[in-house]
């Protein structure tokens, strides 16, 4: 049998897609067709294995253990057997599908609950159609290597993301921004990667490919990931598996609270390692094709009069205004006094003359404490650009001495207007990439505290 071009096997399995096209729900009928797909590979590598094994023992029943497989396919639900029936083809297809996730513990849920039964959207004829076309071709590893399916089947996934409008971002992120990511976390063999928001896989698979194209061995990676989603979790699962990645660990959300809350505090610590990097990077760059300055002569000049700030014995946990200060929680007090408000041009750079805290204030606020310096940026200096390039600076701790001295004296970049604006937007976009993934960290532990409370009271009860 001639084998298949990428482009052939792609064109292939997208035809298959046309066929049910206008028939299922378009936010659906994906689903069927990756499902098909799997089933399909599954049924032609069981039949290469079994042929392998017949050849070498010459034992038909052992050929066919479970246990020489990688998974096991019931003899009446293979592929051939199902093409015996030409009347509720739905039906047996369904049939199929369970009876391999009852035989193999690792593929449990990985059909989803797509449902072919459904006469009126899968009459006979249709399914004679789409499996017909299926069986145009072999997906063996020996016709169709695990690489080239894998990536046959992140087409499809691209194609279904892309016909899907907005909405196919809840399972697809553009390669290319992905790729990114990946290289600048540049992950290392040996590692674990976690992804909490992970789709359909694409980024722990990018990981994987990092690893082999630098000579490092991908298979010593921990794959990690979670999925609220029941549908997009499959398609990650089968994602992986038609990559000939069978030791990754993709979580539904409600399954494990401890898997989501580990994931997602990886992910926030890989985003601040990824703004880290990326802001250091783009700030070194601008040394060399830039003019540097003092950090004092990038600053407004100070005013000269004395600025009120709120003691600590005036923070309330509740009021009007919020109160900043050089302490470590960005906003560490309330108050009600309006005559306290910091009375000039916002933005400002808060900046703990003891601590070395750094913070970006663009709303109204009050001052808290003594060691607390408002900075401004001088005009022609872009405030945030200001911000990160002070962020960027190393600068040592000297005890509770005061900082600000010293600060003055570093020098940074000042590339024109429109290179700042650049930068700044661009760290801010991975600056709240970063905020947001905290924040699912801080929700998963309170989700977990919550069950805590309701499995203590007796309210959720585990099973058996």
């Amino acid at each position: 049998m001639a084998k298949l071009t990428q482009s052939e096997l792609e064109t292939h399995l997208w035809k298959a897609a046309d066929i049910l096209r206008g028939h299922v729900d378009a936010g659906k009928f994906k689903d069927y067709i990756f499902g098909l797909l799997f089933y399909k590979r599954l049924c032609d590598v069981w039949d290469e294995e079994f042929e392998v094994l017949l050849a070498e023992t010459g034992d038909r029943e052992e050929a066919a253990e479970p246990d020489e497989h990688r998974f096991h396919v019931p003899a009446e639900h293979r592929w051939d057997a199902v093409r015996k029936h030409s009347t509720q083809i739905g039906q047996h297809l369904n049939n199929a599908f369970a009876a391999i996730e009852d035989a193999n513990l690792r593929l449990r849920g990985v059909f989803g609950d797509i449902d072919f039964a459904n006469q009126e959207r899968f009459p006979d004829a249709r399914l004679e159609s789409l499996l017909a076309h299926f069986e145009k071709h072999r997906l063996r590893n020996a016709d169709v290597p695990a690489d080239m399916l894998g990536d046959a089947y992140m087409y499809l996934i691209k194609q279904f993301a892309d016909s899907a409008g907005k909405s196919g971002g809840e399972f697809y992120t553009p390669r290319q921004v992905v790729r990114l990511i990946v290289e600048c976390l540049q992950p290392q063999p040996g590692m674990s990667i976690y992804d909490p928001t992970c789709g359909s896989g694409g980024m722990l698979l990018e990981a994987v490919q990092y690893v082999k194209d630098h000579g490092g061995n991908a298979r010593s990676l921990s794959l990690f990931g979670q999925e609220k989603e029941l549908d997009t979790w499959s398609i990650a699962e089968i994602n992986l598996f038609l990559h000939d990645i069978d030791d990754a660990f993709i979580a539904e959300v409600l399954r494990s609270l401890d898997g989501a809350i580990a994931a997602a505090q990886a992910h926030a610590t890989a985003s601040l390692k990824v703004f880290r990097s990326v802001r250091d990077q783009m700030i070194e760059e601008a040394r060399f094709q830039s003019s540097e300055i003092s950090v004092a002569n990038a600053l407004a000049k100070n005013r000269g009069e004395k600025l009120r700030k709120l003691q600590t014995a005036y923070y309330r946990e509740g009021g009007a205004y919020p109160i900043v200060d050089q302490g470590a929680d960005f906003i560490c007090g309330y108050t009600d006094d309006e005559d306290a408000l910091w009375p000039y041009a916002l933005p400002v750079i808060v900046f703990g003359d003891h601590t070395r805290a750094l913070k970006f204030v663009d709303f109204p606020f009050v001052i808290g404490a003594d060691g607390t310096q408002c900075l401004s940026a001088r005009p022609g200096i872009h405030p945030r650009f200001l911000y990160y390039a002070i962020q960027s600076l190393d600068l040592r701790s000297e005890g509770y001495a005061r900082h600000f001295k010293l600060l003055k004296e570093k020098t940074i970049p000042i590339p024109d207007e429109a290179a700042q604006a650049e930068i700044a937007e661009t760290l801010l976009g991975l600056e709240r990439a970063h905020e947001a993934a905290v924040h699912w960290v801080e929700r998963a532990e309170s989700l977990k505290t919550v069950v805590a409370v309701d499995l203590l009271n007796g309210r959720v009860r585990v099973p058996a």
